[in-house]
């Protein structure tokens, strides 16, 4: 056997190492491992007691998020509302964020505004405060934008 040739089979034994090492190393994942994989710790916190703030415990298995269930079953939140001014709720042909800063900025500055709160992507202008006039309002709104209307609920 000539020199080249052994350095051409010893070359080729190495190359057939790498290839082995590499093709273990990127083996196909089974389904389990490929949608799940391994367990997680997740941090949950259960809701606390009247005075008593909320704790973090440690769960070792991962467990599907479920929003906290409220005890009272909104029935502070009826009462809520109900004393609360009504809003005026408007259809505002806005297309972008500055036309929003362009209809939150002067009805932020009239009498009795206390928030705006625009949805470009909606077009829809929420207006909140005490004792609201809708009529000022939306005329306000038609010097900026002349086909506003009042939000019909569909």
């Amino acid at each position: 056997m000539t020199e080249s040739t052994f350095r051409r089979n010893e070359y080729q034994r190495q190359r057939a190492l790498e290839l082995s090492s590499l093709s273990e190393s990127l083996r196909m994942m089974s389904t389990q491992d490929l949608f799940y994989g391994k367990n997680e710790q997740i941090f949950l916190t259960k809701k606390g007691i009247k005075g008593i703030p909320p704790r973090p415990e440690l769960v070792l298995s991962s467990l599907p998020f479920y929003p906290d269930v409220d005890e009272n079953d909104g029935k502070d939140q009826k009462d809520d509302k109900k004393k609360q001014d009504p809003d005026v709720v408007l259809y505002v042909p806005m297309c972008c964020g500055d036309c929003e800063e362009r209809v939150k900025i002067p009805l932020s500055e009239m009498e009795g505004v206390k928030s705006v709160d625009c949805n470009w992507y909606k077009r829809r202008v929420i207006v909140s405060g005490k004792a609201l006039n809708a009529l000022p309002i939306l005329l306000k709104c038609r010097e900026i934008f002349r086909k506003s209307a009042m939000w019909k609920d569909d």
